[in-house]
């Protein structure tokens, strides 16, 4: 069994339950509810978080009128709020890029780069009064993501590439609240760190004619735990990039996933160790294994893009433009490297919504296993992949070197 919470554009929120083997064989395995009812397009639902359980169970939805709004379960699956505000730094033009909720503290940020940390207060303070600390980060940004451990994020855009940083300096060093600061203006001609910023990517190497290539991050994503130091990009040119902090600047690994010129769209890690789903502009759905960046299958009838994918330990859901939700059926990448995937995902039901499904995050425990928890796997072999992979860059930075040394 498996539930999911999805947001659509008139702002309501909706608990998706499937029951791939019913009690009743006349039930249908799919119920949809909806929680809470929206209002209008201005209060769209652009992200969805939730965290605890039991009367600790908190929903936390990011609205296009720039609120953020923090529900409480009831015991009827209704959603009660408990408290909101606004993100007044927010533009008429500019979108929530990230949000999460971790230990009663929410994380939100915006395309503008206003990001916000809010401490919710406990149900039993006398002051119900949320505690709030604010960050300026670069404009441009089309995605933030949140570590699993809750310890750092990372951020990219629009000529923004991908930067991690660390949550408690971010929020400690107060240098970089101002958006029109000197060392902000800046960032594009140095390479030194700002202030709680641990790690950032250099841009990939020239193309073949020698022209600088554009960053455009469209989607980013942590790889599971198991990996703590791995992170995956998407670009507007469909691309997907792999990057160890560790080792390199430049990503480990470069794909064209989508070689007809269409962007990527969304992109999650999934349950499995080296595991990723792609979504680009289109309708296409992949699942691609990051050792070699091959795509392990695709899914079938969907006529819309898909703007939100949500992985279970063994489902996943998926919200698109043609106002279907749909539930997925996902299966790990095989053991050894290149050999051909036995088993490949399908779509196993599908659920018309009257209003266009935006975001979709899985209601429940989900802890990604690890590779000891793998049979059949060793964490030796597992490190060797890591290890001797070499920068996507590296070959053509030497051929470029010896090039101008005959010259």
């Amino acid at each position: 069994m498996a539930q999911f919470l999805i947001g659509d554009e008139l702002g309501n929120i909706k608990r998706l339950h499937y029951n791939p083997s019913p009690s009743n064989p006349d039930d249908p395995k799919t119920t949809i509810k909806t929680v809470l009812n929206g209002s209008t397009s201005a209060s769209s639902i652009q992200a969805l978080s939730t965290s605890g359980d039991g009367d600790s169970r908190m929903v936390v939805a990011a609205r296009a009128n720039k609120t953020i709004d923090i529900y409480k379960w009831n015991e009827d699956e209704t959603l009660e709020t408990r408290c909101s505000w606004s993100e007044t730094r927010m533009k008429s033009d500019t979108s929530f890029v990230g949000l999460a909720l971790s230990n009663d503290v929410v994380y939100s940020c915006t395309s503008n780069g206003a990001l916000r940390k809010t401490v919710l207060p406990k149900a039993s303070s006398a002051d119900p009064t949320p505690i709030h600390q604010l960050v300026a980060l670069p404009s441009n940004l089309h995605a933030w993501r949140l570590s699993p451990d809750s310890e750092t994020f990372a951020y990219g855009g629009d000529e923004v590439d991908l930067s991690v940083w660390d949550v408690e300096q971010a929020f400690t060093d107060h240098s970089n609240l101002k958006s029109g600061n000197t060392a902000s203006k800046k960032r594009k001609r140095t390479a030194e760190l700002l202030p709680g910023e641990i790690w950032r990517a250099n841009n990939v190497s020239n193309d073949h004619l020698g022209l600088r290539q554009p960053i455009r991050i469209s989607s980013l994503a942590y790889l599971p735990k198991a990996s703590p130091h791995h992170l995956v990009t998407g670009t507007q040119f469909g691309d997907v990039r792999l990057y160890d902090k560790r080792a390199a600047r430049k990503p480990l690994s470069n794909w064209k996933i989508f070689k007809d010129g269409s962007g990527v769209k969304t992109l999650e890690s999934g349950p499995s160790d080296h595991q990723i789903f792609v979504s680009d502009s289109q309708s296409r759905l992949f699942a691609v294994d990051i050792r070699n960046g091959s795509v392990s299958y695709g899914y079938k009838g969907i006529s819309g893009s898909v703007s939100s994918v949500a992985p279970s330990q063994s489902l996943m859901a998926s919200a698109s433009l043609d106002r279907y939700v749909r539930i997925h059926s996902i299966f790990p990448p095989p053991l050894q490297v290149g050999k051909a995937q036995d088993e490949k995902g399908d779509v196993l039901e599908k659920v018309f919504v009257t209003s266009i499904p935006i975001a979709v995050f899985c209601d429940e425990e989900t802890t990604f296993r690890s590779d000891a928890e793998r049979p059949g796997e060793d964490d030796e072999d597992d490190d060797d992949i890591w290890h001797n992979m070499e920068g996507v860059d590296d070959e053509q930075d030497g051929l470029q070197s010896r090039k101008q040394r005959k010259k």
